[in-house]
């Protein structure tokens, strides 16, 4: 993969240079270190099996170990008993059930400050019932509110394309006056040389 060099952004060149030039240095730098001389193996002291089961057998006249001391918690938490899913449903405990008496106590208070039903008005004939009723709302008219959203994303889309179009121009004006600068320098430098 090939990495173009870009003057303006030299940055991957520069960072690659720099840890090519640190590896290098780094192995040049372990390199040229030389080890210590080996010397000569340090004496160990070598022990029989008969020494070494008289250091693990342990000491005879150790204390004895304390006994287990008693628990520190003031009481023991209550166990949970454990039930299947559908158990615990079954076994669930019913609501308290209202006595009767507060019951019949309810219903009196409640009839007592209910207000009595309405009256049953004669039937009126269908032309009143429908002069009497209220017309329903009116809706709010939105064909004006979107076609005033339509025409200002229209405009926010036209103004758009005259900015890209002037800085399309503008970038195809200096493409030619660039074009134009360096064709009179190659004229200049052709009238040098055949002068």
């Amino acid at each position: 993969m090939r990495i173009p060099f870009d003057r303006s952004r030299p940055g991957a060149w520069i960072s690659a240079g720099l840890h090519g030039s640190l590896l290098l240095a780094a192995i040049v730098g372990f390199s040229s270190s030389r080890l210590p001389p080996a010397d000569e193996g340090i004496p160990v002291e070598v022990m029989t099996d008969t020494q070494f089961s008289e250091m693990t057998r342990g000491e005879r006249t150790a204390a004895k170990p304390l006994p287990d001391p008693k628990p520190r918690a003031d009481r023991v938490a209550d166990k949970r008993e454990e039930r299947d899913p559908g158990e615990a449903k079954v076994d669930a405990p019913a609501p308290p059930k209202r006595p009767a008496e507060a019951k019949i106590a309810d219903e009196e208070t409640e009839a007592a400050a209910a207000p009595p039903p309405p009256r049953r008005v004669a039937e009126a004939k269908p032309e009143a019932a429908a002069a009497a009723a209220p017309p329903p709302p009116a809706r709010p008219d939105t064909a004006k509110a979107d076609a005033a959203a339509k025409a200002a994303a229209d405009a926010k889309v036209a103004e758009a394309r005259k900015v890209e179009a002037e800085r399309l121009a503008e970038k195809q004006e200096a493409e030619a006056m660039e074009r134009a600068r360096i064709l009179a320098a190659r004229e200049a430098e052709q009238q040098k040389q055949a002068a």
